[in-house]
């Protein structure tokens, strides 16, 4: 009988609990994605001045536009010209790092107000606007971050307020800090997009910005790092109450599973069993993948048999769910494994994976845990 140790099973939930690390950022299979959507012609003068300037730096950095109407599609930077201004948003980030869990959510972009396209426009400071979100949507936050310091002093010295355009800087700085660990510096700039220090009102407030924070002050350590999210989802459920015919119960599920996520990066799982539980029982298209993730939670608590549950309950729910079945597999092969019956069962949930999944981002490891599962039967047999 192959039982591993416990120090072995710890390794192996760490691996299955904490979320996928950034490390390839910004890749579609196996091709580094480098196109800019725009998704409609510029309207002015200034605006096709700016859209040229942008052309040129985005060449320079090897990337290629299209004009396109409507693409889910991946891209690397989308652009978008309103009667306000130009939008530029970034789709996917090139982290190129190993810190940070992929909960964190790096999109952002900068929306240049319309004003400051037309008489206040300054060839520098869009220069730097432009070449700081196309290095920031390249992972290279030090020259993303010089530029977005250059631009934010050019307008200083304008006397020139862009709201919309310093709010962008300052989230794209701070999710820039993020990504090179300096977690005071990340706090610092997004603190004043979220009205961190002491305001409880988040309304509007962005939950990915939030979610960030928060990772954030679970880095440093140095106060409860929940605080603020807990006041967000606090302000959630007076709206919930006070408006009951716009409040959306997505919007309720989707801070719970974010908070549940951070609460077991701080091995907090009780917490955020709890969180999930809550979610579970709100109406909801995820409903399986709940109960997937707080299998997983029940797992890193050790208790088999809550998680066996789960993952059950979400095969039941959902019968084409290949994570299910690989979460399962993992569980029948790695923690309850006593015997040939068991191998047996992982080995099936494995194969039930790979024909739902032939490319699901566990493709690989359920190959090689059936391959090495076929060994052991064999061995086994005789």
């Amino acid at each position: 009988m192959f039982v591993l140790r416990r120090f072995l099973v710890a390794k192996l939930l760490i691996a299955t609990i904490l979320f996928a690390i950034q490390t390839t950022g910004f890749i579609h299979g196996e091709e580094v994605i480098r196109d800019v959507y725009v998704v409609n012609q510029p309207q002015s003068q200034r605006q096709r001045e700016l859209f040229a300037l942008l052309a040129t730096l985005a060449s320079q950095t090897g990337m290629e536009l299209r004009f396109v109407e409507n693409s889910e599609a991946p891209s690397l930077l989308t652009i978008k010209f309103t009667r306000e201004g130009m939008y530029v948003g970034v789709s996917e980030v090139d982290t190129s790092t190993s810190i940070g869990a992929s909960i964190l959510d790096l999109d952002a972009g900068v929306f240049v107000p319309g004003n400051y396209l037309d008489e206040s426009y300054r060839h520098d400071s869009s220069a730097d606007l432009i070449s700081g979100i196309l290095h920031y949507a390249l992972g290279d936050c030090n020259e993303a971050i010089l530029h977005f310091e250059n631009a934010q002093n050019e307008l200083d010295s304008q006397s020139y307020k862009a709201e919309g355009a310093f709010f962008s800087l300052e989230t794209l700085v701070g999710n820039c800090a993020l990504l090179q660990g300096k977690y005071d510096l990340a706090i610092e700039n997004l603190a004043h997009t979220v009205g961190l220090e002491g305001s409880a009102d988040l309304y509007g407030s962005n939950l990915s910005t939030i979610t960030n924070v928060t990772w954030a002050y679970i880095q440093i350590k140095d106060r409860d790092p929940f605080s603020l999210f807990n006041d967000y989802i606090h302000w959630i459920e007076i709206y919930k109450r006070d408006y009951p015919d716009y409040y959306d119960d997505y919007v309720y599920v989707d801070a719970l599973i974010q908070r549940a996520q951070l609460y077991a990066l701080a091995e907090h799982y009780d917490d955020a069993i709890a969180d999930l539980t809550a979610a579970i029982e709100l109406p909801t298209d995820d409903t399986p993948d709940l109960f997937i993730l707080r299998g997983k939670m029940y797992l890193a608590q050790y208790e088999w048999d809550s998680a066996l549950a789960d993952y059950n309950h979400a095969i039941e729910l959902d019968p084409t769910d290949a994570d299910a079945y690989y979460e399962r597999g993992v569980l029948y092969y790695s923690i309850l494994q006593t015997g040939v019956e068991l191998r047996a069962d992982a080995y099936d949930d494995f194969h039930r994976y790979i024909e739902l999944a032939p490319n699901g981002d566990h493709a690989a490891d359920a190959l090689r845990y059936a391959a090495q599962i076929e060994k052991e039967l064999e061995a086994l047999n005789g």
